[in-house]
């Protein structure tokens, strides 16, 4: 469960949040419209801990977010380029991510996954560099899934990619996050959304 409790952020004297509040149960995912600098990107930076609110609080499953352990939440914006350290090879990155929630003993399989959002196998031992806009995206989702966050935050992350691969994607998310975890995808092109969820648009500092 994600809650936000009023939260305010400004910058330069210009008000962009103003007291947000939104509560999202077990298992429940949305859809975040605004156009352009309405603040979408710095309400997802908040919940994942990048930007510290002037006001107000993000808890989940009921906890602050000091309180919980490293990858609760997950962002992944547009660039995911920037999240990858470009010294090591996707596999690497990949293998991070799984054995972070899982015993050493587990095995891990990445081609499912790759199957699954159309990409090669072979790209695993390519790094991040090598890669297309569109398949950093879709890698970058399924180094996300492994982590398995209460939260994933989708900040345009399928923006680069055609509608057929763009719903992919948005599919392969939301059936593998778990059961019980909320998933944010923001968009501020409401009629290119890939799949209608729950939405809410951000206008004006705020939630509506």
């Amino acid at each position: 469960m994600l809650e936000l409790r009023d939260i305010s952020k400004s910058f330069n004297s210009t008000r962009l949040l103003s007291r947000v509040s939104l509560r999202l149960e077990d298992g429940e995912s949305i859809m975040l419209y605004g156009k352009s600098g309405e603040g979408k990107t710095t309400l997802m930076k908040i919940i994942a801990s990048y930007i510290e609110p002037d006001e107000g609080s993000v808890l989940i499953d009921g906890r602050e977010k000091s309180k919980l352990e490293k990858g609760s939440v997950v962002y992944i914006s547009q660039n995911a380029l920037g999240s990858f350290d470009p010294r090591f090879k996707i596999e690497k990155s990949l293998k991070e991510a799984f054995y972070s929630k899982k015993s050493k003993k587990s095995d891990f399989d990445a081609e499912s996954h790759f199957r699954e959002l159309s990409l090669p196998l072979s790209l695993i031992m390519k790094r991040p560099y090598e890669l297309s806009g569109g398949e950093i995206s879709r890698v970058a989702l399924i180094r996300g899934i492994l982590l398995s966050p209460s939260v994933l935050i989708l900040d345009e992350t399928g923006r680069s990619l055609n509608q057929e691969d763009a719903k992919a994607l948005l599919s392969y998310a939301l059936k593998s996050i778990g059961p019980r975890s909320n998933l944010i995808y923001v968009t501020h092109e409401e009629e290119k959304a890939p799949i209608k969820l729950k939405s809410f648009t951000l206008s004006k500092g705020k939630l509506i």
